[in-house]
């Protein structure tokens, strides 16, 4: 609406908005009931939908999607081919990449970033570059794994279909792969999953 500013393939349909300084290029799509305002960017393959709002000096780009509830605000910056869905917030100067997933009500924000295979989800409360560990291909179906820090200040963990606290994978871990290889490099990774992510201070102000 106004001047807003739809350029080369980009489509806005639905009952999706645009706002006057916002920017939506390339073979951009915007639709159902979106919303892309404030000074921010959707450009390249990129896909905002559902409910989504991309707001202030954000920018999504490349083949990444932002749908469902999700919003991205501030400085952040998603693109690549990563995703935030659900009721997902990125903000302030974080970014998202590769084939990252941020989904459910997970946040990431700060000057954190999420890249690669990696999976933020649940409760997930990412903040700082140390919020986040990554390890894999690993297990029997040598996948990745990735710890977490929630917004209760513990660690949780994204493995398969498997999403809760880092005690409880142990006991699954245990219960499943007993003392064997994968056992063993399993309960490697949540010892330095426990050593790299940072539970100092509580929940910072959003």
């Amino acid at each position: 609406y106004g001047h807003a500013k739809v350029y080369e393939d980009a489509s806005v349909s639905g009952n999706a908005s645009v706002s006057v300084n916002a920017n939506v290029s390339g073979n951009a799509l915007v639709y159902e009931d979106a919303s892309v305002s404030g000074n921010a960017e959707v450009s390249g393959n990129a896909e905002v939908s559902g409910n989504a709002s991309v707001y202030g000096n954000a920018k999504v780009y490349e083949d990444a999607w932002v749908f469902g509830n999700a919003s991205v605000s501030g400085n952040a910056r998603v693109y690549d081919d990563a995703s935030v869905s659900g009721n997902a917030l990125v903000y302030g100067d974080a970014s998202v990449s590769g084939n990252a997933l941020v989904y459910e009500d997970a946040s990431v924000s700060g000057n954190a970033k999420v890249y690669g295979d990696v999976s933020v989800c649940y409760n997930g409360d990412i903040f700082s570059r140390d919020h986040v560990f990554l390890v894999g291909p690993i297990g029997s179906r040598n996948d990745i794994t990735t710890f977490y820090r929630g917004k209760d200040n513990a660690i949780y963990v994204r493995c398969g279909c498997f999403n809760d606290t880092i005690e409880k994978f142990e006991d699954r871990v245990c219960e499943v792969h007993g003392d064997t290889k994968h056992g063993k490099a399993y309960k490697t990774a949540i010892k330095l999953a426990r050593i790299q992510i940072d539970l100092t201070g509580g929940n910072h102000e959003k």
